[in-house]
């Protein structure tokens, strides 16, 4: 039996909730649109979203209070604590495995990397979002 993507996004970020107290606040499948699914995680101070697009992982990450449109791009965020990123996003060509070989790397780079924005530090957001507008990102 196959797992379903919502059930491979919980599994590669458990320890978000384990580690971190985050609960599942929204999570979506959608089998007949290329099996897309979305999970959304929060916290007091954080949420995190994690989405299946066409076999590609995308995260978001934002302070709880803001609305979602003003949520970080995953790969902005991690090149700030890591300037050395080439790339945040890598999509295997092989087909099987695909998304998880995505889902682990993700996930690991969020936890080791991030840690502040999991924390709820988002004194970084200002200085993202101008270089976002300030370069091809």
């Amino acid at each position: 039996m196959t797992t379903l993507p919502i059930q491979l996004i919980k599994q590669y970020f458990q320890y978000l909730m384990d580690e971190y107290g985050f609960c599942v606040d929204r999570e979506q499948y959608s089998p007949d649109t290329m099996g897309n699914a979305e999970v959304v995680v929060k916290l007091d101070s954080t949420t995190v979203q994690v989405v299946i697009d066409r076999s590609q992982v995308l995260i978001k990450v934002g302070a709880t209070e803001w609305s979602e449109r003003k949520w970080l791009d995953f790969a902005a965020v991690a090149r700030y604590f890591d300037p050395s990123l080439k790339e945040a996003y890598v999509f295997p060509e092989v087909a099987e495995m695909r998304v998880e070989i995505q889902l682990d790397r993700l996930a690991h780079m969020l936890r080791q990397d991030c840690e502040p924005v999991l924390r709820g530090d988002f004194s970084m957001a200002k200085q993202i979002r101008e270089r976002r507008r300030g370069s091809n990102y």
